[in-house]
């Protein structure tokens, strides 16, 4: 998780409180940083989800998945499965994701699940520290909530189905 914190490990405190958040995110707004594992080996792979990005308050996807499992298409298949629920089943209507310029695993994650690069700019253009630390800001509309006036061809076509995905996510 080299991009997320700056490389630097959490506290168990921190730990508790991301779960507890994450806990009571779901329970007020049905969604939330999911633990992601390997159905098969019944292993902790990492989270994905959909989160507030503080401070400023737009509705972020993201994923972080242990480096070891890295390339081994957990991130893009949780991904799937997080937008799905999000733009299907909570009708959330925009998503955006803030992505490293170097982070070349998550680059590739974030078009293949059809976002669109908006802007290039720095942490601190989000009233986030350290200020000069360089992002690219992607965004994808709900296509599910296209207005009546258009062709119904245009929406998106985002599977999951849990019995066939090689993780449980919770």
């Amino acid at each position: 998780m080299r991009y997320v914190n700056q490389g630097k490990s959490w506290s168990n405190k921190r730990i508790l409180s991301f779960i507890h958040k994450q806990q009571k995110s779901f329970r007020e707004v049905g969604y939330c940083r999911w633990v992601v594992e390997d159905q098969n080996k019944n292993n902790f792979v990492g989270f994905c989800g959909i989160g507030v990005f503080e401070p400023v308050g737009f509705l972020e996807i993201g994923w972080w998945i242990e480096e070891k499992l890295w390339g081994k298409g957990f991130a893009t298949e949780a991904a799937r499965c997080a937008l799905e629920h999000a733009f299907k089943e909570i009708r959330i209507p925009h998503l955006k994701s803030v992505v490293h310029p170097e982070n070349k695993a998550s680059l590739t994650v974030i078009r293949k699940i059809g976002f669109l690069q908006k802007q290039n700019g720095f942490l601190g253009d989000y009233q986030r520290s350290p200020k000069n630390i360089p992002i690219i800001t992607y965004s994808l509309d709900n296509p599910y909530l296209i207005p009546l006036h258009q062709n119904s061809s245009t929406h998106a076509n985002h599977s999951c189905t849990f019995l066939n995905c090689p993780m449980i996510i919770r």
